[in-house]
């Protein structure tokens, strides 16, 4: 049973050591979020100048 404990301790101590690095380090390209497209606005006032 302790082994279980440990094994599991140590997958959650590893995610979040992952997450933090993903976060603070480097963030690989396909959790990077899209860009606004910056064509032209439709009528009226939208705000993306």
């Amino acid at each position: 049973m302790e082994i279980f404990q440990n094994s599991i301790v140590f997958l959650i101590f590893a995610a979040a050591l992952g997450y933090l690095f993903t976060k603070l380090v480097w963030m690989p390209p396909f959790l990077k979020k899209k860009k606004a497209s910056k064509g032209s606005c439709s009528s009226g006032n939208c705000g993306c100048n």
